[in-house]
């Protein structure tokens, strides 16, 4: 048993696994680099939607009371729900995977869909067409390439790391950014 996690960066994890690349690592991302080194050398198999669900949860809400009144921010999800993407079933498929190659091929298709999938119903939710690609796995030139070119194929536009890493030193300084401007805002 692990702790539940929201990084997609486990995902790689447990796919490098299952296909039998990575099962301890040794260094950071490398379960994820020796996934997309192999995906990108094989030929990956038809998409298929049954290997991810997409499901809407509402979250219970306990002593601290109901749900604000106030609107949530226009493109926003309401605070009490979320949009989550399940993977297992593209997992299950990678434990029998025959050839590791095409099993790595298939999970970054899969997930580049998935992604776009999610994004997409987030979009109809929402209104919102903006997304902003940052996080680790935007290292990966077979998921960020894959995720440029179909989200926009549904509507989006898309915004990503230019000058900085797409990782946590990007993040930090959008976050250290972010506070600023909150700041400022309420100073004046």
């Amino acid at each position: 048993m692990c702790p539940a996690t929201s990084s997609l960066g486990r995902h790689f994890d447990a796919a490098a696994a299952l296909l039998g690349l990575c099962e301890v690592m040794q260094a950071e991302a490398e379960a994820a680099i020796a996934l997309e080194r192999l995906a990108a050398g094989s030929t990956a198999p038809p998409v298929s939607p049954a290997d991810w669900q997409i499901t809407q949860a509402t979250a219970t809400h306990g002593p601290a009371g109901p749900p604000s009144e106030a609107s949530p921010p226009v493109g926003a999800l309401p605070p009490d729900l979320t949009l989550q993407l399940d993977l297992h079933p593209l997992l299950l498929c990678l434990a029998d995977a025959p050839d590791a190659g095409r099993g790595a091929a298939r999970f970054h298709a899969t997930l580049a869909a998935a992604l776009t999938d999610w994004v997409a119903t987030a979009r109809r939710l929402t209104g919102c067409d903006t997304v902003v690609l940052s996080g680790g796995c935007l290292h990966n030139r077979l998921l960020s390439a894959a995720l440029h070119a179909s989200l926009p194929a549904v509507g989006c536009e898309v915004l990503g790391a230019q000058r900085l890493s797409p990782g946590d030193a990007g993040l930090a300084l959008g976050q250290a950014w972010v506070a600023l401007h909150q700041l400022a805002a309420k100073e004046t």
